[in-house]
């Protein structure tokens, strides 16, 4: 996984969309032995037939709205805080996400913001090709 990502850096929009199955699989394997804290929307979520992440050592939820996410930024946040620091955030949360992961990194953790990237992982998993619809909010 570090041929693609830079583990060392701060903090970074990475823009990442989409990888493909095989860099999906060298994230799964090096998740094995993480606990991740995922913040997305439950209607995503629940959409999903393939799910990126399950492959971590630990995976917790935070479940935030589908839309307008940013109205309860500081409940979430606080929520967020409250998980140990050895904890790798991954958010998948719209425009609030970016400022979660820096104000989480200000906060001693680490964080990303990963965008569609488990939604991609599902599209591919299930041969779908990404659409109009793949872009559209989760309902």
């Amino acid at each position: 996984l570090n041929q693609w990502i830079n583990l060392k850096t701060v903090y970074a929009d990475a823009a990442i969309t989409a990888l493909n199955l095989q860099q999906c699989a060298a994230l799964r394997e090096w998740l094995k032995n993480k606990k991740v804290v995922l913040t997305l929307c439950q209607q995503a979520h629940q959409n999903y037939q393939f799910h990126l992440f399950d492959s971590a050592k630990q995976l917790d939820y935070c479940f935030v709205p589908n839309k307008n996410a940013f109205q309860e930024y500081e409940s979430v946040l606080q929520h967020l805080t409250h998980f140990p620091k050895d904890s790798l955030h991954i958010l998948m949360a719209g425009p609030a996400a970016k400022i979660w992961a820096k104000d989480l990194h200000l906060n001693g953790f680490r964080a990303l913001d990963l965008g569609h990237l488990a939604k991609h992982y599902d599209y591919q998993m299930q041969n779908k090709e990404m659409d109009a619809a793949f872009w559209q909010v989760d309902e």
